[in-house]
Order: C-alpha cells, then sequence, then structure tokens
C-alpha cells in the first residue's frame, strides 16, 4: 500500500505540470518539469507543525512561538532590592486600629516630644512671664523693634529676656495660648469678632482696669494741660528746650489749688521754675498769654532769668540773622592734601547744625557725614578746632550745636 504521501505526489504530477523555459535560450524549447514546488513547501510545513500537545503555539508565520505556560527563569540570582523581607500592608502597631481617633494617638502623642522642656506643664508665673514679654514686645515694636529681635545675642537684644524664657518656649506658649472654648468660637465669632478673647478683655477691663476717674486722675490731666501750654508758648517764641527762662502764672480757682499742688510736677517737665508775676525779674516778657482752662483763667508770662543775658542774647540774634543763617551753623575748611571731589571745588562750606531751629540737630558721626558730603570725600574725617590739626573735637566733652558759629578745620585720616 502506498504512503499518504506517495500517493498525494502522484495526483500532483497527473493534475499539474509545469512549463519552465529557458529564457537565456532563443529557442521555442520548452522543458517540461514534474516538480510540484507549492506541494513540495506545504508537504515540509506540515512535518514541522507540532502536535495538539505541543508545549508552544506558532504563529501564522511558521516561525513565531508563543509558549503555552509561563517561562521560568533558571539558574540566574534575583536582585537584592527585589526581595522583599515583609509583606507591604499595617504594621503591628496599626493592626489594633479600629476608628479615626485611634490612628490620631497612634501618630500624636502628646508625652512624647523630642525636648521635654519644650512641652513642661506651665506655671501662673510663667503666663505672667509672657505677658510681661507681650507688652515689652509692644513698647519695643514702637520703635521699629521685632520680636525676635529681643532674643538677639549679637547685643542689639534685651538680655532679661533671654534671662526669662527662651524663644522657642515663647512661641510654643503663644501656640497653645487660649481665653475661650474652641468648641464654640466659630458660633460666637460670627457675632462678636472679639470671640476668642471678649472674656479676658472684659476681665481685664472691670477688675484691673477702674473706669471710673478719681479727681487726683482728674487733676493731674489739669497740670498736663498746663504744661502744654507752656510749651506751645516756648515754640511760638522761637525758644530752644535748653534756653534758661522762667515763667510767671497766676490763675483762678479751682485752677490755683491743682496748680499749686502739682507744681513739683510741673516744674520737673519743664525744667524751669513756676514764680508768682511779683517774683519774676525785671525787664519784657518773651512772651505773654491768657488762657481758659476748666472754666478758670489762667495768665503766663515768659521771661529770661537774667535780663543783662537777654539784651546780649537778642543782639546776637540780630547779628546772625544779618551776618548768617537763622539756624545753628559751622563753618568748615577742608585743610591738608586732600581736595574736593565728586564736582566740588571750594574748600570752604558751612553746615546746619538744625533745620528748623530745634529739629533735626545733628549729632557728631552726622555732623563728618555732612562735610564728606559738602567736599564729595570718601575717606574718614577728622575735625579740629585749629588750622594746624592739632586740637580734635572731642565728641565726649561737647556736642556739635556748642560750637554754633565757630570754624571747623578738617583732615583726611
Amino acid at each position: 500500500m502506498a504512503s499518504t504521501s506517495e500517493r498525494n505526489q502522484s495526483e500532483s504530477d497527473m493534475n499539474c505540470d509545469v512549463i519552465i523555459c529557458d529564457l537565456s535560450d532563443t529557442s521555442d524549447t520548452e522543458i517540461y518539469s514534474h516538480h510540484d514546488t507549492d506541494s513540495e513547501q506545504n508537504s515540509e510545513a506540515d512535518e514541522e507543525l507540532p502536535n495538539d500537545d505541543s508545549e508552544f503555539y506558532f504563529g501564522k508565520d511558521g516561525v513565531t512561538k508563543w509558549k503555552k505556560t509561563m517561562w521560568q527563569k533558571t539558574q540566574i540570582r534575583t536582585r537584592s532590592v527585589n526581595i522583599f523581607s515583609q509583606l507591604p500592608g499595617p504594621k503591628s502597631e496599626a493592626k489594633s486600629i479600629e476608628s479615626e481617633s485611634d490612628a490620631f494617638t497612634k501618630i500624636i502623642d502628646n508625652e512624647d516630644f523630642s525636648r521635654e522642656r519644650d512641652a513642661k506643664l506651665t506655671t501662673v508665673t510663667e503666663i505672667l512671664d509672657l505677658f510681661g514679654l507681650l507688652i515689652m514686645s509692644g513698647v519695643k515694636r514702637a520703635a521699629h523693634f521685632t520680636y525676635k529681635e529681643l532674643w538677639a545675642v549679637d547685643g542689639s537684644g534685651v538680655e532679661i529676656v533671654r534671662a526669662i524664657m527662651s524663644q522657642e518656649r515663647f512661641l510654643f506658649l503663644l501656640r497653645c495660648l487660649r481665653f475661650d472654648d474652641i468648641t464654640t468660637r466659630k458660633e460666637r465669632k460670627k457675632l462678636d469678632k472679639l470671640a476668642p478673647i471678649r472674656e479676658f478683655v472684659e476681665a481685664f477691663v472691670l477688675v484691673l482696669l477702674d473706669t471710673q476717674p478719681d479727681q487726683a486722675m482728674l487733676d493731674e490731666g489739669t497740670a498736663r494741660e498746663v504744661i502744654n501750654r507752656i510749651q506751645k508758648m516756648r515754640k511760638e517764641a522761637q525758644l530752644m528746650p535748653t534756653d534758661p527762662i522762667v515763667v510767671g502764672w497766676q490763675a483762678t480757682e479751682p485752677l490755683q489749688s491743682v496748680v499749686q499742688s502739682h507744681l513739683d510736677y510741673i516744674q520737673s517737665a519743664l525744667q524751669c521754675p513756676l514764680l508768682d508775676p511779683s517774683a519774676l525779674p525785671a525787664g519784657q516778657p518773651i512772651i505773654e498769654k491768657d488762657f481758659q482752662i476748666k472754666n478758670a483763667s489762667l495768665k503766663l508770662t515768659l521771661k529770661h532769668p537774667n535780663p543783662a543775658a537777654s539784651q546780649r542774647s537778642v543782639a546776637t540774634s540780630v547779628s546772625s540773622v544779618a551776618s548768617g543763617p537763622c539756624c545753628r551753623y559751622l563753618n568748615v575748611e577742608l585743610c591738608g592734601e586732600a581736595t574736593p571731589q565728586l564736582g566740588a571745588t571750594g574748600r570752604k562750606g558751612t553746615v546746619l547744625l538744625e533745620n528748623p531751629i530745634g529739629d533735626y540737630i545733628l549729632s557728631h558721626d552726622q555732623l563728618h557725614k555732612q562735610v564728606k558730603v559738602i567736599f564729595g570725600i570718601s575717606k574718614d574725617i577728622r575735625l579740629c578746632l585749629d588750622p594746624e590739626g592739632c586740637k580734635e573735637v572731642d565728641p565726649r566733652s561737647c556736642s556739635p550745636v556748642d560750637l554754633h558759629g565757630s570754624t571747623l578745620y578738617a583732615y583726611t585720616s
């Protein structure tokens, strides 16, 4: 019996004869071939295809193979980063958590702080210290200080602040300090913007502050009004705070009794004596005015304590107005090898020690700066009282206004 492949081969030979032409030959000779190439290839492919129980799937191209089972690596060491020592998931401490509050207590523990002294229990004394620091911080802030500068260690801080408590403890107490019930604050804040501190403010006002002024407080306020009137008269007369004067006063009751009882307080604030008009020195008054204070009349008179000195002062003022500025001033002259720079050409100039009268009085450092600006000098300078530069101005012995009208000589250091 012939095999299946032989029978298929004979059938192909009988049914399909392929005619192959030799293109290189020009003759019409035909060559008959009994090879069936397609059937031969199909036969070879049938032999290479695996059976149904094979471990691979073959693609349409007969070459690509797909494995029926998962590929297993053999004889290859697993990387350490891919080795898990434990399965991911909650740790043993978290497996007992049943609610959000339990989870919160696992994360935050009020007894577990990096530094126990920062979370220690506070005392009444420490809270009072905290209030004192807040008041000091507010006072210093008026002078353009920040609260951090109170703890500065470069010499500009306040030493007693560092002795009271650390900056970290100060901020910790501020974060924890409450003056009300935080659970009801939101509702109360809708009606009262000061709800977080309302109870504290009311207690402070009712307990610590007496809102009913007594007569002593009213009399002290009246004394301050008298001081204010005298200071305004000084300013109107263009007197300096250091100019010596005496004040004559005359008042009706009840103002007279108030001034008598606060006489020391008024004289200390004005740095000048208050006298009866009959005790004033002779001579013309500097200024004289009448006032009404608290339904009482007050007459004030300002005079020089020494009439002869006052005449010389008036003469000096007239001569200064005629020959120089009204404000106090200094003449300066550049000496030595230094030369004017930055567009300056002259070696002489004038510096106003105040402008206007009595305001913006120059210090020694500011005077040096102004002289350097006048002559365009960037180097440090020495200001001397003599042209030879032997006697330098001593800031400890006098102020610039004490040298009013004199000439200083500038030398570069």
